[in-house]
């Protein structure tokens, strides 16, 4: 019977690392790349790639972290933003002639 696959991208870095790494395992086994997936949960090809990076460098098998570095695209500097918060928190409405209020 097949395991019913998950979306791994869904689940936490953890749980993504832990399935690699028993894929990897089932793989060095001697266990076919169809046979692991159905164990798994994911497609056949996943686990030939990562069977293939394993092989090269089996550092490569690390899941890296995910989305880019917070605070990375912001259109103002740590200084302005600090500088707008404190305008914001220090005046009122009309101080700063805004027509309607924060």
């Amino acid at each position: 019977m097949k395991n019913e696959k998950i979306d791994a991208r869904k689940i936490d870095t953890k749980a993504q690392q832990e399935k690699r790494n028993i894929a990897m395992k089932l793989r060095e086994k001697g266990m076919k790349n169809l046979e692991v997936a159905d164990i798994v949960g994911v497609h056949h090809c996943t686990i030939s790639q990562w069977y293939s990076k394993y092989k090269k460098d089996k550092k490569l098998i690390v899941v890296a972290k995910r989305g880019r570095v917070k605070g990375s695209n912001k259109r103002l500097s740590d200084e302005q933003e600090e500088k707008i918060i404190r305008m914001l928190i220090d005046t009122t409405p009309e101080q700063l002639k805004f027509k309607f209020a924060l």
